[in-house]
């Protein structure tokens, strides 16, 4: 079952909007399939996507990469790095900019907008705004 759900994932990466949500869905990634918008080229995870979680009226623009593992040993034998899962968290009424990749473990708050091209490897608070991962503006 875990197998089909990846390849749904994996499938959902390569379709145009609104089709690729409902492969999202069907592969375990959280979110009311009527209230969140989910760009073309996207890439979401396809090892845990059941760890991504999308809360209402959020937009995820194109090409964005929401990544929910870190796994060296598969390339690297002996890595001192241990492999980890963490859930991505996207809070309602936000912006994923496109081209922006959001990392392991991230939480970003609600009514947050994402600038195209940032990369998010720390949680956002509510009503920020980020332009890079070093620049986050209240707004």
């Amino acid at each position: 079952m875990i197998i089909f759900k990846r390849f749904l994932c994996l499938i959902g990466n390569y379709l145009p909007p609104p089709i690729n949500k409902y492969f999202y869905f069907l592969a375990g990634v959280s979110f009311n399939i009527n209230k969140v918008w989910i760009g073309n080229q996207c890439y979401f995870d396809t090892v845990r996507p059941d760890l991504i979680k999308i809360e209402d009226e959020t937009c995820i623009s194109f090409r964005v990469m929401i990544i929910t593992h870190f796994d060296p040993t598969k390339s690297i034998k002996n890595h001192d790095m241990k492999n980890y899962y963490k859930p991505v968290i996207i809070k309602s009424k936000s912006f994923i900019g496109p081209g922006s990749i959001i990392n392991p473990g991230v939480i970003i708050g609600k009514n947050c907008f994402i600038k195209s091209g940032s990369v998010v490897h720390k949680s956002i608070p509510d009503n920020s705004m980020v332009g890079q991962a070093s620049e986050i503006k209240t707004i």
